[in-house]
């Protein structure tokens, strides 16, 4: 066996170290490999890794966001510096334990996050964990453990989980930056904890960007003496409601969910504010009216209905069809209904009435004196031309 030697690592760079391997003459028998080394000394939050940790992917710009309850920081020093209190509390190193990630390399993923949110509120993190990981120089499972941490700790929240773009995005995404985007990242903010929102940390000396990892922190009983007040509570916006839909509106709703169950899957007022906009009601239609409509024009067109089960979203389907299929409608089916009973009751009525005039001329004719005399001597006629009739036959045999 030949003999090895392991030579001392030799810094290549602040965040690498390589290892060389080598036999008794001289020859490398394995190559040089690089490995990530957490920043132990001071983090500049205005650091050069800013424009490459924001990035510029496209995202929309109707998402949702958090609601005006969720508090905002008042700086990305103080965020830091409070969460590096918290994790040196017993139930922050029992957390850290769980995640398995170490005190410095969760600062320096929380300074990363914290150049590429938005300065005044701390939120806006768009980074994606592989962004982060190839400026820090560790992998992106590493990025993921501790951002996990920083959201068990308090101290983050994810506002919109990340996803592929549609077909439409992607497009929009390639008119705005001109590449190709498949995917958009989670979008972060970065928060202090509701049980430390009253806690003012001091600054010592002059302002400055740069914070220590671990040292220069004041203890939690100064923090208390020098608790800042409580900002005064900011109102609520009033919330915007949907009108109350129509009465007749809600009973085909309903009629429809019993028919179709799929389509009052979340709630019965999203089919209501559907059929609003549709412009159906109980008035005009009824839920086996809306189905024939369907069924015909799927028909017509060779369309067979797929399975609920397999669509995204059933009631936009039903939406769409539904559109499609009444630009062949003139009148709606239970007002065309209405109106052809009504027609039909109408030439009842005037059978009906000349059938009661006829009646009351024969009533009339009947109680009439002359008429009856007329009448009278009509049958006598007849009866006296019936025996002579009968005469002439018996006389003929």
């Amino acid at each position: 066996m030949l003999p090895t030697t392991i030579a001392p690592a030799r810094p290549e760079s602040s965040d690498s170290a390589a290892l060389d391997v080598s036999t008794a003459s001289g020859a490398a028998v394995c190559p040089r490999r690089r490995y990530y080394r957490p920043c132990t000394g001071q983090r500049d939050l205005r650091s050069t890794v800013t424009r490459s940790c924001r990035g510029r992917a496209w995202r929309p710009s109707d998402g949702p966001t958090l609601p005006a309850t969720v508090p905002v920081w008042s700086s990305a020093a103080h965020w830091l510096e409070t969460l590096t209190a918290a994790i040196t509390t017993p139930e922050g190193e029992e957390l850290r334990a769980a995640a398995k990630v170490s005190i410095d390399t969760l600062l320096d993923v929380a300074a990363a996050d914290a150049r590429a949110a938005d300065s005044r509120t701390g939120r806006g993190v768009t980074t994606a964990h592989e962004t982060v990981a190839k400026a820090l120089g560790c992998s992106a499972k590493t990025v993921q453990r501790a951002r996990s941490l920083l959201e068990a700790l308090g101290f983050a929240v994810t506002v919109v989980g990340g996803r592929y773009l549609t077909t439409e995005e992607r497009a929009a995404a390639t008119a705005h930056h001109g590449g190709d985007q498949r995917r958009m990242a989670s979008e972060r903010a970065l928060l202090v904890p509701r049980s430390l929102t009253n806690v003012h940390l001091p600054r010592r000396g002059k302002s400055s960007s740069t914070l220590t990892s671990r040292s220069g922190l004041p203890t939690r009983a100064d923090a208390r003496g020098e608790a800042a007040p409580r900002p005064a509570p900011k109102r609520k916006a009033a919330r915007s409601f949907l009108p109350r839909p129509p009465v007749a509106v809600q009973r085909l709703a309903a009629g429809l969910a019993q028919r179709l169950p799929w389509l009052a899957r979340g709630h019965i007022g999203s089919l209501c504010h559907t059929l609003t906009r549709l412009g159906l009601d109980d008035v005009g239609w009824t839920a086996h009216d809306v189905i024939d409509m369907l069924d015909r024009r799927n028909l017509d067109i060779g369309l067979f209905e797929p399975s609920p089960s397999s669509q995204r979203d059933p009631l936009a389907l039903f939406a769409h069809q539904v559109r499609a299929a009444l630009v062949d409608v003139d009148e709606p089916p239970r007002l065309r209904r209405a109106r052809d009973a009504a027609a039909r009751a109408d030439e009842r009525a005037r059978v009906l009435a000349a059938r009661a005039a006829e009646d009351a001329r024969l009533a009339a004719e009947r109680a009439d004196p002359e008429v009856q005399a007329r009448i009278a001597a009509a049958k006598r006629k007849m009866r006296e031309h019936l025996a002579a009739a009968r005469a002439h036959a018996r006389h003929q045999r």
